[in-house]
């Protein structure tokens, strides 16, 4: 076509396999040469979906064009000895996400990105976040909820012996204005250090990361 650009190769298997090898993945490097930017910005570095029984560590994780990592329908999980960066100016860059997972173990993490370090999203149950170093960002965030109908609950999450630093939000829950009937319920935040961080403990139940946000739920 005409003033079409030419993709590029994809990497060999073999480069693949040493990215992956050596513990440290670029999201660009691997993945943002071979898609157009409108496909890009939905990505996320890695997703698991239906996992159990599982560790994850020892990864490093940089520069996401969306997600860093998601943990999606999936139980007994355990997640350690990660370090997770990004620009701070860099949107929806969630370090960790975690939606409709129970029993997930998060600990011993160090997470700078340009969004939430953590974010515990609909249907999440008995989930564990502890030492963990957050910023810059958004904090560690129990949300958003309510954008979408037939969302679940969210019970037993429990925050503790994190520091958060340089962040515009510490510890936070949020929810969308107009958002169903839901319940997040048996939280705990403790033993939180917050540093130069704007919002140190929030509660939002108008959640609206746009300039201009309806009352009505999303079907």
């Amino acid at each position: 076509m005409p003033g079409s650009k030419e993709l590029q190769k994809p990497p060999s298997g073999k480069l693949l396999s040493s990215f992956f090898t050596k513990k440290f993945v670029r999201f660009t490097d691997v993945f943002e040469p071979l898609l157009p930017p409108n496909i890009v910005a939905g990505l996320q570095t890695m997703r698991f979906c239906r996992i159990s029984n599982a560790k994850i560590a020892n990864l490093t994780l940089l520069d996401s064009k969306g997600f860093h990592m998601s943990i999606q329908r999936s139980s007994n999980v355990t997640v350690r000895d990660l370090n997770i960066s990004a620009p701070e100016n860099s949107r929806n860059t969630d370090g960790i996400h975690v939606s409709g997972s129970n029993n997930i173990d998060l600990a011993s993490l160090t997470i700078g990105t340009g969004d939430d370090c953590i974010s515990i999203g609909q249907g999440s149950t008995n989930v564990f976040i502890s030492n963990v170093a957050c910023g810059p960002g958004h904090g560690i965030s129990i949300g958003s909820l309510g954008k979408y109908n037939n969302e679940k609950n969210v019970a037993g999450v429990n925050v503790r012996n994190c520091t958060i630093s340089g962040t515009t939000n510490g510890v936070r829950i949020k929810t969308w204005p107009g958002a169903p009937p839901t319940e997040a319920s048996d939280i705990t935040f403790e033993d939180i250090v917050a540093e130069n961080v704007s919002n140190a403990i929030i509660i939002d139940q108008e959640y609206c990361p746009v300039h201009h946000c309806s009352n009505e739920v999303w079907f």
